[in-house]
């Protein structure tokens, strides 16, 4: 068994001497843009600074701007300029080779699901060489292990096309994590939680490294809503936070990171999905905010990123009459819907390129949601988009029927082949300006890639990174005067809760964090839709002793389960009515300590990975308040 751990434990300098010693160039830079923080914050940067990944056999190592403190900002601006003059040049280069099948090829950035339900005799390789995709998504299916991973992406890597695919992933951190076997890392309120931007930057640079090194070459990420609605059932902890400052504060960095890792990022969901309370994988969401509200709070984010030099940006599937009033009648029941912004060039076009000055590429959210498919039609919705002005099309459901219909369209009038080469242009600029159209004579097996990528994540640093980031992110609210909640004459604690997977994992890191001659005991209970009487059986209070026993509850989101919350207040309600101790654990939305305002002490983690479980956990155990402020407000009303 381990030693029980708290937070105020000393790290092991040991063990990150060494990170601070394999560092390169990049570790330095680092330090010198940083050094006003402190010494206390140096020394963090030199223990846990990513280090630049040994070459990768891939061909995608990235590179690193070599940029010295003496470089002025002009220079690093004219530098900047050249590189997408470079790029552009290429690209005309390239366009002008094109055949229109191969353009519109590039519009569409496909998922390998629906490539292989829609060519169930061919292999994936000759399918996708058929269709000539600007890029293809993978997900966890196509990535279980590092092996699978890489066989599918030297597979795409090694298609006959002229112009390479990009391999894209969504690897935000936290909840939306596609690998397995490495570090989910933080995600974003967490990082916001731990009150340091250069986190976010230096979270980006760790992942972008990673992608490299399984052989990908676009994420997803960052997310830039505002997230001011608790209720919220799609983004929550997956932003920042609920200011369009704090929001923009660390968006900023994270582009940077990734941009030092030497992949676009692509800032998502264009125009703000944070203040909605229907999930666009579902439904249509009609965000109600005014002209100035969407200005100052939901766009913010976004133009901030623009003038910050970002090249992508993904738009939501998301209603904003104040933007765009206009209607389409729905397949769904015939009635008139308000046009989601992927599909407005009033949003698109009008706010997007012209008010906001974004000259970079636009890519749809996934085009097989439920807010597109269900109201307008996979071939519909996609021609729609791209004449609002989106280059490319995430995850169309038919992806071959969408290339035909788009061919359709412009072969007879309804898109213009100027329209359809503006786009190209615009992807094939990104891509070059990332190395995607370089030749990359030597090609390393699969075998070679596979151990270059297990010796890298092995040794990256990535799973100390992520637990000292999430230690700075724990939240307590409540008096200190009640830690620590487990203290050493504590005998049993019980840990309740409606979310059995949520309790699973609180019991298994306190039973790891247990010395062998603990005499604490632990026990699980879990409840759903139960009477006020049917939980006083469950809790039988009448056993316990306030001396030696403890009760824990664990909440996940019970905004989004409003029967879940009512179940936990008549539990709270019925232990408050004894001495026995009493504390919360939140691994999900922040907003649910609102809901526990009878507790006495309670604890934000702001995810469930492994480095948000272990650190809460540790602060269960310590005499000192944790570090965290949490990025959302909490007296912000729920919907009812």
């Amino acid at each position: 068994m381990q030693q029980r751990r708290s937070k105020s434990r000393p790290a092991n300098k040991k063990g990150y001497r060494r990170y601070w010693l394999i560092g390169s160039m990049s570790l330095l830079l680092i330090v010198a843009g940083v050094a006003a923080w402190g010494g206390g914050f140096q020394e963090l940067v030199q223990r846990f600074s990513v280090t630049s990944p040994p070459s990768s056999p891939s061909g995608n190592t990235p590179q690193k701007p070599t940029v010295s403190s003496a470089t002025s900002e002009s220079q690093a601006s004219e530098a900047q300029e050249k590189r997408n003059e470079e790029a552009r040049a290429k690209a005309k280069q390239l366009l002008a080779q094109m055949s229109l099948d191969e353009k519109i090829g590039q519009l569409l950035f496909v998922d390998m699901s629906a490539v292989e339900v829609e060519n169930p005799t061919s292999t994936m390789k000759q399918s996708l060489e058929n269709m000539k995709p600007g890029g293809v998504i993978l997900f966890r299916s196509n990535a279980e292990t590092i092996q699978t991973t890489i066989e599918q992406t030297s597979m795409l890597r090694e298609l006959g096309l002229k112009v390479p695919a990009w391999i894209g992933v969504d690897q935000e951190g936290g909840v939306v994590s596609r690998f397995p076997f490495m570090s989910r890392m933080n995600g974003n309120m967490a990082i916001a939680a731990a009150g340091n931007p250069d986190y976010a930057r230096e979270t980006a640079t760790r992942m972008g490294h990673n992608l490299h090194a399984l052989g990908m070459n676009l994420n997803f990420a960052p997310v830039a809503d505002v997230n001011s609605n608790p209720s919220n059932p799609v983004i929550g902890i997956r932003s920042f936070g609920s200011s369009a400052d704090v929001v923009s504060q660390y968006v900023l960095p994270m582009i940077e990171g990734m941009h030092q890792a030497n992949i676009p990022a692509v800032i998502k969901h264009f125009p703000g999905h944070g203040d909605t309370n229907v999930d666009s994988h579902i439904n249509l969401p009609v965000l109600d905010h005014s002209k100035e509200q969407m200005k100052m709070m939901d766009l913010k984010p976004f133009q901030d990123a623009i003038e910050a030099g970002v090249d992508m940006v993904m738009s939501a599937h998301v209603a904003v009459p104040s933007l765009d009033d206009s209607t389409i009648i729905s397949k769904k029941d015939g009635e008139p819907v308000y046009k989601p912004a992927s599909l407005s060039k009033a949003l698109i076009t009008h706010q997007l390129r012209t008010e906001m000055n974004f000259q970079g590429v636009i890519v749809t959210d996934a085009m097989n949601m439920g807010a597109i498919e269900q109201h307008f039609g996979i071939e519909e919705a996609s021609e729609r988009a791209i004449d609002a002005g989106v280059d490319i099309l995430l995850m169309p459901a038919h992806p071959s029927r969408v290339k035909e219909h788009l061919v359709d369209a412009v072969l007879k009038g309804r898109l213009s082949h100027e329209r359809i080469d503006d786009s190209v242009l615009r992807i094939l600029t990104v891509k070059a300006k990332y190395g995607l159209l370089d030749k990359n004579e030597e090609q390393a097996t699969k075998e070679e890639q596979i151990k270059h990528a297990e010796k890298w994540l092995k040794n990256n640093g990535d799973l100390e990174f992520a637990l000292q980031v999430a230690r700075q992110a724990i939240t307590m609210k409540g008096e200190s005067s009640h830690l620590p909640f487990i203290s050493s004459r504590m005998k049993r604690l019980h840990i309740v809760g409606t979310d059995p997977y949520a309790i699973k994992l609180l019991n298994e890191a306190i039973q790891s964090s247990l010395s062998d001659h603990s005499s604490l005991t632990t026990e699980t209970i879990s409840f759903k839709a139960l009477s006020q009487n049917q939980v006083r059986n469950n809790l039988h209070l009448s056993e316990m002793n306030s001396d030696e026993d403890g009760i824990l509850f664990v909440t996940r989101d019970l905004q989004l389960m409003r029967q879940n919350e009512d179940v936990m207040k008549r539990a709270i309600q019925y232990v408050a009515t004894s001495d026995i101790p009493m504390a919360s654990v939140s691994i999900g939305s922040p907003y649910d300590v609102k809901s526990l305002e009878q507790v006495p002490v309670s604890f934000i983690s702001y995810g469930a990975t492994t480095a948000n479980i272990q650190a809460v956990v540790e602060a269960l155990f310590a005499s000192e308040p944790p570090p965290g402020h949490s990025p959302v407000d909490l007296n912000i009303s729920q919907a009812p």
